[in-house]
């Protein structure tokens, strides 16, 4: 199955994995947790002591003189005129207050997640389809405001043979949630920005123009919304499209030659919007059902539709996914280019990378490991060049930072979870996670853990 643009393909093998199954599956997990850090509050943070200002009460008056009628006393005799001196007045004062701001507290806090999933998969010579719906709540005892976060998430993969030269591909991730999600592309890297509605689709037709020539055309949608109105500048939809040339070098490699279009679009701020243009050569290798690799590579040029000038980046896209040992699995992917920047004449030029590792120690008890690392660089684009001294605004939390410099951003984050299967319906989890954020703003600065220990049931 083709993946979606800047992730590697999946594959799907009857009566393995997802395709071992049964057709449908309802299961429903409830775990305990603990978050360290729920509101990603900033590692130093930085507070503005309180000030004491002098007020003036009553205003002084300066030294002077007037001119005083004195009476003479007899009506033949005129009134005389002096000269009086007047001595200055001090003015008085009181001293007046101004509360500080305290340093924003680092806030931790148990959470009860309670979830529910439904999916169903099945497969014939002919026709592919899985498919996946759940919701759930996480419940924060101890964090102030709002209580409650919801999440929803819906995945579909199908695949139809229409003839011995012609397929169709399509599929759909959509999901509803308030924390951050560092494995996808243009999605918010910050819980601050409320809850949103993240989508991807994603349609292929392949046909084979001869037995080593295959055609492509894919068109893909890609949005995040926001729920709070606050955010509603930065909603957007990205929609895509693409051709590429495929040519069957040997049974192992397929040699690819890529075009693509994009155009991103923001409903309520059209200075936002973007068109890019990528052309790019790669290849698909599979050494062996162990071991399969793809790579994507080239040039990206992107403008603004309300001016701001265009620019150009190099662009790469690698996935790997490796069987190291009957019990250990590798999947890894990279990109680097563009991504959503959140603010005017701005351009966020990201590299990101995702290792997962899964290790069966016994039929009951499995490990997964997840590391995922991006960095971000906001660049100000004046006059169609990119500038090197701006005042730019954090693409992922809306924060403004000026310095001498682009922003730049290193974000690291860790899970591991263990699961243990009781019997045919019960099983046990744990999972531990680790985020870690550093930026050339301070105030952006954090790091969070998170744990849970939950138990899920199925059939």
């Amino acid at each position: 199955m083709p993946g979606f643009y800047g992730r590697g393909p999946q594959s799907f093998t009857v009566g393995e994995g997802r395709l071992a199954r049964p057709k449908f599956r309802f299961s429903g997990n409830i775990a305990v947790g603990y978050d360290d850090n729920v509101f990603q509050t900033p590692s130093h943070p930085q507070g503005v002591p309180s000030q004491k200002v002098q007020v003036v009460e009553t205003p002084g008056t300066p030294a002077g003189s007037v001119q005083v009628v004195v009476p003479s006393g007899d009506p033949s005799i005129p009134d005389s005129v002096q000269t009086v001196q007047v001595p200055a007045t001090a003015p008085k004062f009181r001293t007046v207050t101004i509360p500080g701001v305290p340093a924003a507290e680092r806030i931790g806090s148990w959470i009860t997640r309670t979830d529910a999933k439904w999916d169903v998969q099945f497969a014939n010579r002919r026709t592919l389809f899985t498919f996946d719906l759940g919701a759930g709540v996480d419940y924060y005892w101890n964090r102030p405001g709002k209580k409650e976060d919801y999440t929803g998430v819906l995945s579909m993969v199908y695949l139809r043979k229409l003839t011995g030269r012609a397929q169709f591909t399509f599929s759909a991730d959509a999901s509803y949630q308030s924390q951050p999600d560092f494995s996808q592309i243009n999605q918010p890297t910050s819980s601050n920005v409320g809850s949103y509605l993240s989508s991807n689709l994603k349609a292929d037709l392949s046909y084979r123009l001869t037995p080593r020539f295959t055609a492509v055309t894919s068109v893909s949608y890609n949005s995040v919304w926001y729920e709070q109105q606050s955010q509603g500048a930065d909603n957007y939809g990205t929609t895509t499209f693409g051709t590429e040339l495929r040519y069957l070098f040997s049974p192992r490699l397929t040699l690819v030659g890529e075009m693509r279009y994009s155009s991103d679009l923001h409903t309520n701020n059209s200075s936002l919007d973007t068109r890019s243009y990528y052309l790019l050569v790669g290849g698909d290798l599979s050494l062996s059902r162990r071991f399969s690799t793809t790579l994507r590579f080239g040039e990206v040029v992107q403008d603004f539709t309300e001016g701001g000038g265009n620019s150009s980046s190099p662009y790469l896209e690698v996935s790997l996914n490796y069987r190291l040992l009957p019990q250990t699995g590798i999947a890894w992917n990279a990109r680097y280019g563009y991504e959503e920047a959140g603010v005017a004449n701005s351009r966020n030029l990201v590299a990101r990378t995702g290792l997962q590792v899964t290790q069966i120690f016994t039929p009951r008890l499995q490990a997964v490991l997840n590391v995922n690392y991006l960095r971000s660089e906001l660049q100000t684009v004046s006059s169609g060049a990119t500038t090197t001294t701006t005042t730019a605004v954090s693409p992922e939390t809306g924060v403004a930072s000026t310095a001498n410099s682009n922003l730049t951003q290193d974000t690291i984050d860790a899970s591991l979870g263990f699961y243990y299967t009781l019997d045919r319906h019960w099983s046990l989890n744990l999972t531990y996670s680790y985020t870690m954020v550093v930026s050339d703003d301070a105030a952006l600065n954090y790091d969070r853990q998170r744990i849970f220990l939950g138990a899920a049931y199925q059939f």
